[in-house]
């Protein structure tokens, strides 16, 4: 039954169940999750029901709008290994340097 609700999410329909969208996860909230508009930037992570964004301060569903523009931010690098790791290369990238000992 979650197969099926998980490909329900993935439908390309502006269904968002009106009062129940705080409720139930619908297409339109995981394709805000989905948006590259920066306001919806690591919004709307739950799977099935967005109260656990609601308590977390990322639940992002504006009004009489639809997301439109999907994808990443950063370019993907090409073939198959470089994408497997790529998500290594970042945190390597953002890993906080430590100074060297003093050598005196």
């Amino acid at each position: 039954m979650l197969t099926l609700y998980a490909i329900f999410l993935h439908a390309n329909v502006n269904w968002d169940f009106g009062p129940l969208r705080a409720v139930v996860a619908t297409p339109v909230f995981h394709r805000w999750h989905h948006s590259r508009e920066r306001a919806a930037w690591d919004k709307n992570f739950a799977g099935l029901l967005p109260l656990w964004d609601l308590l977390f301060g990322t639940y992002y569903m504006p009004r009489g709008r639809w997301p439109e523009n999907f994808g990443i931010h950063e370019p993907m690098p090409a073939g198959y290994f470089g994408q497997l790791w790529a998500p290594f290369a970042a945190l390597r990238r953002r890993s906080p340097k430590t100074n060297p000992p003093d050598s005196r």
